[in-house]
């Protein structure tokens, strides 16, 4: 990327020289001390000092929504705050108390002060549409995730889903509706929350009847999809019920738009851009290192990405890969180490390469408070912990599949040819498909730890080797040597022992091409693959010889030195310690062994370790 693709959002909102954006007061008094759009949430109030503690202490809230010179604090339209305000840290109850006096003695007053503790800030997106940039395939606008915070109200709250809702009916805070893009919301003036109530994973919603007023089938749709995503942001909740004025409803609108009980977000796939940032939220403060997840529909899955600060330079370039793409909608999550010396706005772009040319498309131009790092590393660490318990249980999801693939295939060698066969295989190929998937997601948790720096290592698939090598007086001693050491080597996972028997040139670890065969096995070996168990447990196999020109190579095991129908006997009992007669049969029907073999030339260099044809 050669500029700086935030530069058009910081021209067009350019930070004031003189002093920070007021805070939203008059946006958030409407949500509060109650207004005609949605009914009153009893007791809940701004403070001046709310609105210090966020300016303060974070920033993001303030930062983002500036509005006009004069914000309202709630609970008194004449009461102001500015964001100088800088000297309450929290709300107090102040209360007189007159003291008894005498006729030669004035009346004095004491006053005492009542506090009580500020919960921590909790942040939620509201979902508002973000005005298309220009670079999308299919025109937007589209939804987005639009910050909002706990921090401006002055009292504890009870009522999460509530409080979530009532910001939503306000709409965007007239920073966002300035900005450039701009954010607007499709849900009519004058809605009303009646109440919501959340039960068995599903919010049942009571709108008024303004709801359903005005606007054509995508205003119609995008108001219910500002709904359903707003709700579902909560962890507790998949879909949403619909009532208006307390009547269950699934059919909106003049066209008759039929809405599923409970809705989910999948109904609502077609209002997401190609590359949706779920976290951050827009114009949110981030992490550091910084934290990004959504979803994408997108050219092989992969969603490029940059972090611009706030001088325009790019100070990090990577990409995620979606569990789905090409077609199908799929979560994909990064983790990006940054280093800036003060908390300043900055962005995360994310594009989409296109497929005829690598040229950017469906740009996401991502706002976002970039902050310094507090010198620990717990969100690394937690990720990275996270991860590699996922690969642990990966690791044994896939043991599980391929204990069951050979259970089936042996079932299948002993079955009768028809039916039951056809079942079998059925059963196998399901098998094969789940452990492609899973191996998928083993590919995405390794990159993700690659991006953080934190390796990971699978349990060594080498323990299963025999415990002693047996014996071969036959060998040259060169052979012998290399041999045993290759056993104890990878019997072990001793990588840095496998390399250093690995020739300086003309090894073959695969067919196609392979730079490192140590990263390539230490990576099969995560997949399932079990290269060390094979590498180690086939040298106690019996050798055969190839002849190769002037060459002679001794290879294990025995079955890969022979035409398979002279693979029987004493050949056929060793294979079947490592395969199961369905692999057998496989191996037949080809024509020839085409399973691991390990092959070693009469002066002990190390040629081949490889399965395939």
């Amino acid at each position: 990327m050669s500029r700086d693709p935030f530069d058009l959002l910081r021209e067009q909102n350019p930070m004031p020289e003189d002093r920070l954006p007021p805070p939203p007061m008059g946006r958030a008094n409407q949500i509060i001390a109650g207004s005609p759009r949605r009914r009153p949430l009893g007791g809940w109030a701004l403070a001046a000092a709310a609105a210090a503690v966020v300016l303060i202490g974070g920033g993001a809230w303030l930062l983002w929504l500036g509005g006009g010179d004069d914000d309202v604090a709630a609970g008194s339209s004449s009461s102001t705050t500015t964001a100088s305000t800088t000297s309450v840290a929290e709300p107090t109850t102040t209360i007189t108390d007159p003291t008894t006096t005498t006729a030669s003695t004035p009346a004095t007053t004491t006053t005492t002060q009542a506090t009580w503790p500020v919960p921590e800030p909790v942040e939620f997106p509201v979902y508002l549409f973000l005005a298309d940039n220009g670079t999308e395939n299919v025109p937007g606008p589209y939804l987005a995730p639009a910050m909002r915070t706990t921090a401006v109200l002055s009292a504890p709250v009870g009522d999460l889903y509530e409080l979530a809702l009532a910001f939503l009916l306000a709409g965007p805070t007239p920073g966002e509706a300035e900005a450039i893009p701009a954010m607007s919301s499709a849900i009519p003036e004058g809605t009303v929350l009646n109440g919501v109530t959340v039960a068995d994973g599903v919010a049942t919603v009571d709108l008024s009847a303004e709801f359903t007023s005005g606007g054509g089938s995508l205003s119609m749709m995008g108001r219910l999809a500002q709904v359903v995503f707003t709700m579902t942001a909560f962890d507790d909740v998949g879909g949403v019920r619909f009532l208006i004025d307390g009547v269950p409803t699934t059919v909106f609108g003049g066209e008759g738009i039929i809405v599923n009980d409970p809705s989910t977000r999948a109904d609502w796939e077609s209002l997401l851009p190609a590359v949706m940032i779920e976290e951050p939220y827009y114009w949110g403060t981030g992490t550091n290192p910084l934290v990004v997840n959504g979803t994408a529909n997108v050219f092989e899955a992969t969603v490029s990405l940059a972090l611009v600060d706030g001088d325009g330079l790019i100070i990090w370039e990577g990409f995620a890969t979606a569990t789905c793409g090409t077609g199908c909608r799929g979560d994909w999550e990064a983790i990006i180490p940054y280093e800036v010396d003060e908390a300043h706005l900055g962005a995360v772009i994310a594009w989409e390469a296109s497929a005829q040319d690598g040229r950017q498309t469906n740009v996401r131009e991502h706002p976002v408070w970039l902050v310094p790092s507090d010198g620990s590393n717990d969100t690394i660490d937690s990720q990275a912990a996270e991860l590699r318990a996922r690969l642990d249980q990966l690791g044994d999801e896939l043991d599980r599949i391929h204990r069951e693939i050979i259970e089936q295939g042996n079932a299948w060698v002993a079955s009768d040819p028809g039916a039951d066969r056809d079942t079998i295989e059925a059963a196998i190929d399901e098998l094969r498909f789940e452990q492609g998937e899973l191996r998928t997601e083993v590919y995405a948790a390794l990159d993700r730890l690659a991006e953080l720096g934190e390796p990971y290592e699978a349990a060594c698939s080498g323990a299963a080797a025999p415990d002693r090598l047996p014996e071969e007086p036959g060998l040259p001693a060169a052979v012998a040597s290399t041999r045993a050491a290759l056993f104890e080597a990878a019997a072990l996972c001793d990588w840095p022992g496998v390399a250093a028997l690995l020739p300086d040139d003309g090894f073959t670890s695969s067919f196609g091409m392979v730079d490192d065969p140590i990263a390539q096995w230490r990576q099969e070996e995560v997949l399932g693959y079990q290269p060390m168990a094979f590498l180690s447990s086939l040298l106690a196999l019996p050798y055969g010889t190839l002849e190769a020109g002037d060459a002679t190579y001794y290879v294990w095991p025995s079955a890969a030195a022979l035409p398979w129908d002279q693979v029987s006997g004493v050949h056929r009992s060793a294979l079947l310690g490592l395969y199961s007669e369905y692999n057998l049969w496989q191996f037949e029907s080809f024509g020839g062994y085409v399973g691991y073999r390990v092959g070693i030339t009469e002066d002990g260099s190390w040629v081949y370790f490889v399965a395939g044809d």
